[in-house]
């Protein structure tokens, strides 16, 4: 149960928060982020270095003060309750002051010259009675700056009621807090040091703050309401007080613009870093018109939280032994990128987590290029949509390398490397307890990632996971390579290195619906692949690699667990180097080339994975119509090879999805194709190239001597004239589809030499 002063701070919170005072933030240049230096005292004379000059702010409405009747100007020898209307430097000494000091003036320079002054507030918040207001320091005045004092045993050290406050180089002890910023404009808080207070600094503004090279020993740090332009730098927070953070942000209503947190150090504390947006999530008026950055940060201890936070950046933070729960964490939150940090964190349950147990709707989250050891139960729990791992180094975590837990689509998991944990990849739902729905995790992408000494398996695709591809992805020296299990289906698992496993390379359960072809499977001592009932390992005519030179390229019983398990189509001695899928998605006219040298160029061959779903193929090759008919005698059939040069127009008579995929070699090198004058001046190509081009890059090595290019794509014809490229709507040419290409002269086309 939290201390009750907890629940009496945060009620002061939320009121400072709700009654924040907004006004136009005044726009100051970034201060240095140089490395803190060891910061002996904070306690320094005049002539040490300034904070950041600030520009002249606005000022806000006077706050309801009551000065004593009694009260005089402090003089260089205070007295309780004075008041300060002029610049003043004290006698250095120790005061006695319950009542505290005030600031009434505008453009006032206070220096304490490390005077100490002291309230009677401490006894009175720590035995639970009624806390009084006492304030040490009561600022009602614009451009004030406040040096080289001590304040302890107030309820508030420092109380700035206007803005363009700086505050500096001073100490704050056994006060229940250090800070208390109303001011709506700018303020600078610098070189200061707080030690035994509930909180350190809080502020509830409408302006730009600079918060920079601070200590915070042993207490509450700094809590930090709606603020536009705001700069956490250079601060150090240690030894906290049980249930308090380090450093927490409330972004109330969105308005903040631009907050920086960088090169803070942070260790020892309950919580540390919380970036929290007190709104609702589902009406979209969250965190959405900023940026916040963090960066550059050391955190020994509980590490980062974002809530409702979009447009966040997490980069190259060191973040060691978070306790017990995670190093960082996202809830309904969305655009951010986590890149470059480095996680060691034994003790916790996750390293990164991107939702359950903590939040769900977690969005366009990039997580990119982390190092992540230690992690108890995963190192990367990602739960939402358009989400992106890519190229992190996963070591030792107790559980999982990375954890697809539900409701994810469209995500990629890519260039990962991942050593000995006990499963690199796991695609699976848990609502850990909670009364969510198991929506499982759909078109996602797992590619070219690598697993060694994966204890139970290196990637495993459970239930509810659907349409999903696995591809070129290497798991050696685990105990399972791949493993589906209930009943994932509709995977694509194609072009996988599995190999050196204790138990077999690909393993299933129930699941037996899914499209396994083009992987190297070989060298698992017990079973290559083990099922539990009669499964095909080939798709469409096309099968793995069993890791046999000379036929039989797989043995059934042998590199299965039974003889009904088999390839039909095994591949010897090794794989096609390459392949293209060309999707048919229901009957009607398909315009279509590939850029692959196919193994076996036959027609029938080819075209043997859509067999009896089409009617008629035709190509247009050096001005001749030439076609092939499954149904005619083979005299009539003058299609008889295919190329990726050429262009083919297809019948396709199924209403259901059907894939051609066509093995061999990708086209290299100089492939001149002459495209001369013909009676009907046209020629159908095909494009031969891997990537997408914009129209007029492909078609440059003919530039000037075509006079238009059409293709046939989802039922529509689509034209290019580079006479009239602004009204083209063919802007890009794609491997898989055709050109219709009119010349005005003879020319060679290539693509990949120009």
């Amino acid at each position: 149960m939290k201390n009750k002063w907890i629940f009496v701070f945060e009620i002061v919170l939320l009121v400072l928060i709700v009654t924040g005072i907004a006004s136009p933030a005044n726009t100051i240049g970034l201060p240095t982020l140089s490395t803190p230096s060891t910061q002996q005292s904070f306690v320094q004379s005049p002539s040490d270095q300034e904070p950041p000059s600030l520009a002249s702010p606005i000022s806000p409405t006077t706050p309801n003060y009551i000065l004593s009747p009694n009260a005089i100007e402090c003089g260089v020898i205070p007295t309780d309750g004075c008041f300060i209307t002029q610049s003043t430097t004290f006698t250095t000494g120790n005061y006695f002051f319950p009542s505290g000091i005030s600031i009434l003036a505008d453009n006032i320079i206070l220096n304490c010259n490390n005077a100490v002054l002291r309230g009677n507030a401490t006894k009175i918040w720590i035995s639970g009675t009624t806390r009084l207001q006492e304030i040490g320091i009561f600022v009602n005045g614009t451009n004030v700056t406040i040096r080289n004092c001590e304040l302890n045993n107030y309820s508030e050290g420092i109380t700035p009621m206007k803005s363009g406050v700086t505050i500096t180089n001073n100490r704050f002890v056994d006060n229940f807090g250090g800070i208390m910023a109303f001011a709506p404009n700018t303020s600078v808080i610098w070189n200061n040091f707080s030690n035994s207070s509930y909180y350190a600094l809080l502020i509830s503004q409408n302006g730009t703050t600079i918060i920079q090279n601070n200590k915070v020993l042993s207490g509450g740090g700094f809590f930090l309401g709606s603020t536009n332009i705001l700069y956490v730098q250079n601060n150090s927070f240690e030894n906290g007080f049980p249930d308090l953070y380090s450093l927490y942000l409330n972004l109330r209503n969105g308005i903040s613009t631009q907050i920086i947190i960088a090169n803070n150090f942070m260790r020892n504390n309950s919580f540390d870093l919380r970036v929290f947006n007190d709104v609702s999530y589902d009406n979209g008026d969250y965190f959405n018109r900023s940026s916040l950055k963090i960066y550059n940060n050391t955190v020994i201890g509980k590490g980062i939280a974002l809530n409702k936070v979009q447009n966040a950046e997490i980069i190259n933070n060191s973040i060691i032994n978070a306790s017990p729960t995670n190093s960082i964490s996202l809830s309904s939150s969305k655009y951010i990128l986590i890149k470059n940090n480095y996680i060691n964190s034994p003790f916790s349950e996750w390293g990164i987590t991107a939702g359950i147990p903590y939040g769900w709707n977690n969005h366009h989250i990039t997580i990119i290029n982390n190092f992540i050891t230690g992690a108890q139960e995963a190192a990367i729990l990602l739960t939402g949509d358009n989400n992106n791992i890519t190229g992190n180094t996963i070591i030792s975590n107790g559980e999982v390398g990375i954890w697809l837990n539900n409701q994810n689509t469209n995500f990629t998991v890519s260039n990962n490397y991942l050593v000995n944990n006990s499963r690199a990849v796991l695609v699976d739902i848990s609502s850990f307890g909670e009364n969510i729905a198991d929506d499982g995790n759909h078109n996602g992408v797992i590619y070219n990632n690598t697993a060694i000494n994966s204890s139970i398996c290196g990637f495993w695709l459970r239930q509810n996971s659907t349409n999903n591809v696995v591809e070129k992805n290497t798991a050696y020296k685990g105990y399972i390579g791949i493993c589906l299990e209930y009943n994932p289906d509709g995977n694509t698992i194609i072009r996988n290195n599995l190999t050196s496993n204790s138990y077999s390379g690909l393993h299933f359960s129930s699941s037996l619906n899914n499209k396994v072809f083009l992987n190297n499977i070989y060298g698992n001592p017990r079973y290559q692949v083990d099922a539990p009932s009669a499964i095909e390992l080939s798709y469409l005519g096309i099968g793995n690699y069993w890791g046999r030179t000379t036929p039989p390229c797989f043995v059934a019983g042998t590199d299965s667990n039974r003889i009904d398990v088999i390839d039909s189509n095994p591949f010897c001695g090794s794989l096609p180097n390459s392949s293209i899928i060309i999707p048919f998605n229901n009957f009607g006219w398909y315009f279509f080339g590939s850029n692959i040298i196919p193994i076996n160029t036959t027609t029938s061959k080819i075209l043997s994975p859509i067999a009896g779903s089409y009617e008629v193929i035709q190509s247009y090759i050096g001005g001749v119509n030439r076609q092939y008919k499954p149904t005619n005698p083979p005299f009539l059939n003058t299609l008889t090879n295919m190329y990726p040069w050429d262009g083919y127009w297809l019948k396709f008579t199924s209403s259901s999805l059907k894939e051609l995929i066509i093995v061999g070699d990708k086209v290299t090198g100089c492939n001149p194709l002459t495209l001369g004058i013909t009676p009907v001046n046209q020629h159908w190509i095909g494009y031969w190239v891997n990537q997408t081009q914009p129209t007029a890059s492909a078609l440059s090595s003919i530039a000037g001597n075509y006079e238009l290019v059409r293709t046939y794509e989802n039922g529509v014809w689509k034209t290019y004239n580079p006479a009239l490229p602004q009204f083209s709507d063919l802007l890009e040419m794609k491997p898989g589809q055709a050109y219709l290409v009119k010349m005005i002269n003879q020319d060679n086309l290539d693509y990949l030499c120009g």
